[in-house]
């Protein structure tokens, strides 16, 4: 191949290239604007959605007659448990005291030494003793927690509609994110065109259009003849790196921006008061 061919194709390719750019130049007002409609629309439903969800039972986060029967009973539990762990760990101190008042042999481990008939017996009593000690230890630790839990079973069911309703919310964020995001890049756009407009880069809006025009009618067939890169499609260019800035630079904005009470979703929040206020025991 020579030359003068290979020159030829890379001329071609060129040019194949910057119809295609010049194709998504012009093409970034008509994508922002549809994705405005989409996100509009779509915000629209999914507040609608919301707004038609009925409406929380506050009662759900108070404690029940049932949960509060059962943290009373379990509580009496404790209290009964606790006094006989008392009694017990009283009982096996007694024991000790008496193993050293008769002067009964202490191994390495601490323990008696069941060399003798009375060590025998007091070791044998503290070892019945300390067992059952840490059994009903155990028995504490676990009606102390069954009480912890029945008294956090309303604190439980708040979270789990608390976590539903933000995880709603945050999907809203990022619809709202997208549409306030694309909103500032049509807004970047238009003020490039007139800015560009005023320094009488461009004659006019009309030279815009023109330039849709004329690709268009290249596409289609209609004409020819097609100038790729004038002063109208550099602008087009500018227009869309700065569309694409304010894109990205929409999320610190929306962050400082309440979702919920700009749309009117504050009313239907499920939690609004502390945990305090649905404490009924």
């Amino acid at each position: 191949m020579s030359k003068k061919s290979g020159d030829g194709i890379g001329v071609i390719i060129l040019l194949i290239l910057l119809v295609i750019l010049s194709f998504v130049l012009m093409a970034v007002p008509i994508i922002i604007i549809s994705f405005i409609v989409y996100y509009a629309v779509k915000i629209f439903l999914y507040r609608k959605k919301l707004l038609e969800e009925p409406e929380v039972d506050q009662t759900l986060f108070f404690l029940t007659d049932n949960e509060i029967e059962s943290i009373n009973s379990t509580k009496l539990k404790v209290f009964k448990v606790k006094d006989l762990e008392s009694r017990t760990r009283n009982e096996l101190i007694k024991y000790r005291v008496k193993g050293k008042s008769l002067n009964i042999s202490v191994n390495k481990d601490g323990t008696f030494s069941k060399r003798s008939n009375n060590g025998k017996i007091i070791q044998n009593k503290i070892d019945e003793l300390s067992s059952h000690l840490s059994t009903i230890s155990s028995e504490v630790k676990h009606l102390e927690y069954r009480v912890e839990r029945l008294e956090n079973a309303h604190h439980t069911r708040w979270h789990k509609v608390k976590d539903k309703w933000d995880y709603k919310i945050k999907n809203l964020n990022e619809y709202f994110e997208k549409l306030t995001g694309h909103i500032l890049a049509i807004i970047a756009w238009f003020l490039v065109i007139f800015y560009y407009i005023q320094n009488k880069t461009l004659e006019s809006f009309q030279s815009i259009i023109n330039l849709y025009i004329a690709l268009f009618e290249y596409i289609s067939g209609k004409s020819e003849n097609i100038v790729l890169f004038d002063s109208s499609t550099w602008v087009l260019a500018v227009a869309a790196i700065l569309a694409l800035v304010f894109y990205y630079l929409s999320k610190y904005i929306v962050n400082y921006i309440d979702t919920e009470t700009l749309l009117k979703l504050s009313k239907k929040k499920p939690i609004r008061l502390t945990l305090k206020n649905f404490t009924n025991i």
